[in-house]
């Protein structure tokens, strides 16, 4: 039929996030004379991957004077995760700037 177009468009994306191993050194309750508390937090391997998708339909006529487009659109993703629980070590009091575990 004269007049009319059709348009598809499709995207696929994969995305990866792959955090092997993270440790948090915190240090609070630092005094004037540089003891603080130490505390080690230990997160172990963290993963996460998706797959995401979009189709797009587009269809355009014309009617008279007037032009019509319609737009069909669809989205998808799949996602996975991967995680566990983190280690906290308590080292207690410490002189900052020395070995862990010496005040």
């Amino acid at each position: 039929m004269p007049g009319r177009l059709s348009l598809m468009r499709a995207g696929l994306l994969r995305s990866v996030f792959d955090d092997r191993t993270t440790f948090a050194n915190l240090l609070t309750g630092v005094t004037r004379d540089g003891v603080a508390n130490r505390t080690m937090i230990a997160d172990p391997r963290s993963r996460f991957k998706s797959i995401s998708g979009e189709l797009r339909v587009t269809r355009s006529f014309i009617e008279g004077r007037r032009l019509h487009v319609i737009h069909l659109s669809a989205r998808g993703r799949d996602l996975r995760q991967q995680y566990s629980g983190s280690a906290v070590i308590d080292y207690g009091p410490t002189r900052i700037g020395e070995q862990a575990g010496r005040a």
